[in-house]
């Protein structure tokens, strides 16, 4: 299990992301990433929530060993 603060937590529960589905940060951030394509308007520019999931993926990949 991906272990994360709870603001974290917080806000990939809103976007019904469970962190017990994952072992790896990466596929987490795969999964953000993917989530974060539903938030873009039809001229693809981020919605408020694309900011949201993007503030989550830049502080995990930070955070990780993953490059």
């Amino acid at each position: 299990m991906v272990v994360v603060n709870k603001e974290q937590e917080q806000i990939l529960k809103k976007y019904n992301i469970e962190l017990s589905d994952y072992n790896t940060i990466a596929q987490l951030l795969i999964d953000i990433d993917d989530e974060m394509t539903n938030y873009l308007n039809e001229s693809d520019e981020p919605l408020p929530e694309f900011y949201e999931l993007q503030k989550v993926y830049d502080e995990l990949y930070k955070e990780s060993s993953v490059k």
